[in-house]
């Protein structure tokens, strides 16, 4: 079973088995995405990541949560060269990594309530736990409508997925070491062991292309498809995933 919910400002879809509990895997998700909602939202003040960027907290006085965040952020950040930048008080911005982070923890607390096989998906950012592999399709940003097919199909099990470019967002990739837009890329979508990796990584793929990313997916064992106005390029483990 399928389930849709408006959630950080995008659409949550999940799919669970066994699918008469999932009423109650539900509950356990949204009740894991609401609360660290709490801690990583920009859109609201009283958020913890909102009241460390106005100074009403300083950094060891935060939770374990967003302290784990804003070092991944910083670990990304010294990997990539400057690629992946979440900022520093008062503009920390960690969108860039906190969705997959909350994917992560959503799908651990619904596995831990009992489920042999979760999905969570939150705008394009997913997960995946359980032995039996789904199939996932990835957007073609090159085509305007909504009900095209895929550009091609993956089949995942026990990882992660995450996509950034400009199909439904527009251009909003930039190169943090210029601040200009990374217009090459159109869309990166990238497989890895966590959704917090895969959304980095997609990140920093976009803004350093493909063979830059090259050795930093590897050392993540991390695939890669990326699509830029040329055609498309994947990773050389990309294609096991295809099918």
């Amino acid at each position: 079973m399928t389930w849709f919910e408006p959630v950080l400002g995008t659409v949550l879809q999940t799919s669970y088995e066994p699918a008469s509990e999932t009423d109650r895997y539900d509950e356990v998700c949204l009740e894991t995405i609401s609360g660290l909602d709490l801690i990583f939202s920009r859109y609201r003040d009283d958020s913890e990541l909102m009241r460390f960027n106005a100074g009403a907290l300083e950094r060891d006085g935060l939770s374990i949560e967003l302290r784990y965040v804003v070092a991944m952020a910083e670990r990304f950040r010294d990997l990539s060269g400057g690629a992946f930048d979440a900022g520093l008080p008062p503009d920390l911005d960690l969108d860039a990594i906190a969705k997959g982070y909350i994917v992560d923890r959503a799908a651990v607390a619904v596995a831990t309530a009992g489920a042999w096989s979760v999905l969570v998906n939150i705008g394009g950012d997913l997960v995946h736990q359980g032995p039996v592999p789904v199939e996932v399709g990835i957007e073609d940003p090159r085509t305007p409508y909504d009900n095209a097919p895929p550009l091609t199909t993956v089949k995942l099990a026990g990882r992660a997925l995450a996509t950034s470019g400009i199909a439904r967002r527009g251009q909003h990739i930039r190169d943090p070491r210029t601040g200009q837009p990374s217009t090459a890329t159109l869309s990166v979508t990238v497989i890895a062991d966590s959704a917090l990796v895969a959304d980095a990584l997609a990140t920093v793929t976009g803004v350093l292309g493909l063979a830059a990313a090259q050795p930093i997916l590897t050392s993540h064992a991390a695939e890669a498809l990326v699509v830029t106005a040329e055609g498309v390029a994947a990773t050389p483990g990309w294609a096991a995933y295809e099918g």
